[in-house]
């Protein structure tokens, strides 16, 4: 009781104003310092926004520490340490600074947030601190308020802890274990990797990219390489440091994932039968063109939406926005996103008529056809009338089928090997 009781007066809004008017006196005088609030082990950082708007690739070095200055040539106030540099929760609207011209004496320049704004941003941090604090990793996904917070947004500056909050990640870490896979043979697949990397500073033969993905496709060797693999884990080391990455994407894919990259993709099969029944329940009239008129398989719309988390299809604040439900609400949230997308494609797609126009509309749609916010997607998606658990129970039945239906083709000695053999995973010897 004594401990919950510290930990609420740490992060109570009053308790932080008095620390941060300290800091301010402090400052007058001279003396640099910065804001922090400590949970248990991790320190968070609360920092100013204001009207600069840098891309968050070019704040963070590729091992998650802040770069030495800012873009005034001044030092930046994060720590080396800070899980990003940048406040955005998402939302285009959103703006962020690690310094506020206010602090030390200058005129806001227009369009500037006001003081009241970066009250309500800092309160809006420090509801996700206190979430964090108060709800275990393991109970996330099914807390209200996690997902009520969700729902508002998540400031970038905690994205990459939240992240690793929802997939519980320190549940499955060990620690020296990616150490040690670093020291494996490098696989083959490393030029694609390269290739397919999101950013230029991902490309590196030695990079983080690299050494990630090297040691998770040596680890489960059974995972086949695609260009999916490289956008989903070049996305977590833009937000995190190196190793945490690893550890959220090894979360990620065994929570929800790893079943789209295995040899036989029935998973993938599966969900995309189940993305054409819910388009045809939602609008059969585009149904029917794409499936029936087009001749479009679903798998081709699903397979690089799914495997990457729309990395390819969204810009970066709105599929930013669509991994932080995807979190909490699994894959049958990535159904709502591209019912979502269609619905926003809609008027474009009746006025095409061959498959090659329709698949670029949809899998590369321009910015003019997407929702006008990240917020706006989100909430178009969450208005699909879509039967989550119905999905849930009929994503278990299908694939169930379809893997009784693959069995009894094979013959007898390779039926009764594919009902033994478990999932194969590869750790080096302790």
């Amino acid at each position: 009781m004594a401990r919950s009781s510290s930990l609420r007066s740490k992060i109570s809004l009053s308790a932080l104003r008095s620390k941060s008017s300290s800091r301010d006196d402090k400052a007058d005088d001279g003396i640099g310092g910065s804001e922090t609030v400590q949970v248990q082990d991790t320190d968070f950082e609360l920092v100013r926004p204001s009207a600069s708007r840098p891309r968050a690739s070019e704040d963070i070095s590729m091992n998650g520490k802040a770069l030495s200055g800012g873009t005034d040539g001044r030092p930046s106030l994060l720590r080396v340490d800070s899980p990003a540099a940048s406040m955005m929760s998402g939302s285009a609207s959103d703006l962020r600074s690690p310094v506020s011209p206010s602090a030390q004496g200058q005129a806001l320049p227009p369009g500037a947030p006001s003081a009241g704004a970066v009250e309500a941003h800092r309160a809006r941090e420090l509801k996700w601190v206190a979430a964090m604090a108060s709800t275990p990793p393991a109970q996330a996904r099914k807390s209200k308020k996690v997902r009520r917070l969700l729902q508002e947004g998540v400031p970038a500056s905690v994205r990459y802890q939240v992240w690793a909050h929802l997939s519980d990640s320190k549940a499955k870490r060990i620690e020296g274990l990616y150490a040690q896979l670093g020291e494996r043979e490098r696989v083959r697949v490393l030029g694609e990797i390269q290739r397919d990397a999101p950013h230029m500073r991902l490309r590196q033969p030695n990079g983080p990219l690299v050494s990630l993905l090297n040691a998770y496709l040596t680890m489960v060797p059974d995972i086949q390489y695609s260009k999916g693999l490289a956008f989903i884990a070049g996305q977590l080391l833009l937000q995190s440091p190196e190793e945490d990455a690893f550890w959220i994407f090894i979360s990620l894919m065994d929570t929800h994932l790893r079943p789209y990259f295995s040899s036989n993709a029935i998973q993938l099969e599966v969900d995309a039968t189940l993305f054409a029944k819910a388009l045809e329940a939602a609008d059969s009239t585009i149904a029917k063109r794409l499936f029936t008129g087009m001749s479009i398989p679903p798998i081709r719309l699903c397979r690089p939406w799914f495997t990457s988390l729309f990395v390819e299809a969204l810009p970066t604040d709105y599929f930013q926005r669509v991994w932080d439900i995807f979190l909490s609400e699994g894959v049958v949230f990535l159904f709502r996103i591209g019912l979502a997308l269609v619905a926003c494609c809609r008027r474009a797609l009746l006025d095409v008529n061959t498959e090659a126009e329709a698949l670029n509309i949809l899998l590369h749609p321009l910015p003019s056809l997407i929702s006008s916010s990240p917020d706006t997607l989100i909430e178009l998606a969450n208005s699909v009338k879509l039967k989550d658990d119905d999905v849930r129970k009929q994503r278990v039945k299908m694939e169930a089928q379809v893997k009784r239906q693959a069995q009894n083709r094979l013959p007898n000695s390779a039926r009764r090997s594919s009902n033994t053999t478990p999932a194969s995973i590869s750790l080096p010897r302790s």
